[in-house]
């Protein structure tokens, strides 16, 4: 469960800044047709419920993993959110409170994700269940509605009009209405069918009950619901003439009801932004095609940057140049070793083959190991100064590697990692103390042997 915990909250971070940039985008495009913001917000959805990963150099996500699952075992927590003014911030943090004390039992990080893990889950359900029985209270108070004509119910405890219902969803009215305000009322719901605003945001509140804990999808919701009744006014009355257009804004005045609470339905005619939507009823003129061609821009745009994530580093091929190494230096050994390396002579052969690393010992010709090398597939310099400086012995003198641009590693076990630094092989190998935390055992730098 803490593995799933940890892939939903970094969706939610990188679903975050794809929010951000919608909330920006809104009021850029105020002019733009209203089904534009539903667009965006739909790029939203998918980005939180696309279980698969799409890489691109055009993605202006700044990090996939932000938290990354090996923060549960690693000796110095830390985030990678690809801002460094965040991580700046966050890491130090996290080093001081939640890096595990030798003689602990547990890791602090793995309680913490395990307690949030839970709340996750209690939080989900006490969502579920809060939707099911407003549901349920809805359709009792519904139960009684007669009917008007096509899919129009009224109902004596109905105060504003409203669409329920997924699959045979019906249009509620109260009593009241009549004439030019039930024709308004039941274009507007009419609207919302035929755009399937009903499917909508059952789906959007769904979506927020497994991310209730990540504040801008909150935001993000309350804005679609406004975004959705807006862009229904629009379609309603778009081609209306003004005195029908006083009409609909004098309907939404005498629907209009102050918010009770949040809920994935129904639709209601006049709880949502009735200030503004009656402003843009009144207001309301055809936007210009170059608006509109700006605006499906945008979308395109958006859509590119914000539902891929960041191109990770190409592992690169390299295999050494020679066949048979040996050591001509030893950068390092543990002042706890008992074996101290003359002229840095390591006492063994290394064979590159091309899918393998063997390591010999001259005297005897015993094979200590053999390990593949993936076709000598190297990646990324896998360790940050603080992490480096954490694998030697406290008051040790470490090794330098400021002097280094180029810094690629293999992989071996986990006892043996082989670095290429601007050219140079060097081999490390590892030990791991009492709690299980690897540190420097030795490392050499390994050149051809002479005549091979």
């Amino acid at each position: 469960m803490e593995d799933l915990f940890l892939t939903i909250l970094n969706r939610s971070i990188s679903a975050g800044w794809l929010i951000l940039a919608v909330i920006m985008l809104r009021l850029l495009l105020k002019k733009a047709p209203r089904w534009v913001p539903c667009v965006l917000w739909g790029l939203v959805g998918f980005r939180l419920v696309w279980l698969f990963s799409m890489e691109s150099v055009l993605s202006l996500i700044p990090s996939a993993e932000t938290v990354p699952p090996e923060i549960l075992y690693a000796r110095i927590p830390e985030i990678h959110s690809g801002v460094a003014a965040i991580n700046g911030f966050v890491n130090p943090a996290l080093a001081s409170s939640m890096t595990p004390e030798p003689w602990a039992s547990v890791n602090p990080v793995q309680v913490l994700v395990y307690i949030a893990a839970r709340i996750w889950i209690l939080g989900m359900l006490v969502l579920l269940v809060y939707s099911l029985v407003s549901y349920l209270r809805l359709r009792r108070r519904v139960a009684r509605a007669v009917l008007l004509r096509d899919n129009l119910w009224q109902c004596e405890t109905v105060t504003t009009p409203f669409l329920l219902g997924l699959f045979q969803p019906r249009i509620y009215l109260p009593f009241r209405l009549d004439g030019q305000t039930l024709d308004a009322v039941a274009a507007h719901e009419q609207a919302h069918l035929k755009r399937r605003d009903h499917w909508v945001k059952p789906l959007a509140f769904l979506i927020l009950t497994v991310y209730w804990f990540q504040p801008l999808v909150w935001a993000a919701y309350v804005l679609l619901c406004r975004d959705l009744e807006l862009a229904c006014d629009e379609r309603v009355i778009r081609d209306w003439d003004p005195a029908r257009k006083k009409a609909y804004a004098e309907a939404l005045l005498f629907c209009s009801q102050p918010r009770r609470n949040l809920a994935a339905c129904p639709l209601a005619f006049g709880e949502v932004g009735v200030k503004k939507r009656i402003k843009n009823v009144l207001h309301y003129q055809k936007p210009a095609f170059w608006l509109l061609i700006l605006a499906v821009l945008a979308c395109v745009v958006t859509a590119v940057c914000f539902l891929t994530d960041p191109k990770e580093d190409a592992p690169m091929v390299e295999q050494p140049p020679a066949e048979v190494f040996v050591s001509s230096q030893c950068l390092y050994w543990n002042p706890l070793t008992s074996f101290v390396p003359i002229d840095g002579d390591s006492g063994c052969r290394y064979l590159v083959e091309d899918d393998g690393f063997t390591i010999v010992n001259k005297a005897s010709g015993t094979e200590i190991g053999h390990f593949e090398t993936n076709h000598w597939t190297w990646h990324a310099f896998p360790y940050t100064e603080e992490d480096w400086a954490g694998l030697f012995l406290p008051g040790a003198d470490r090794v330098d590697l400021s002097g280094y641009g180029k810094r690629i590693c293999l992989p071996l076990s986990e006892e043996y990692q082989l670095f290429n630094m601007d050219g140079q092989l060097w081999l490390m190998e590892l030990h791991k103390d009492g709690r299980g935390d690897p540190f420097v055992w030795r490392i050499y730098v390994l050149t051809s042997e002479p005549g091979n």
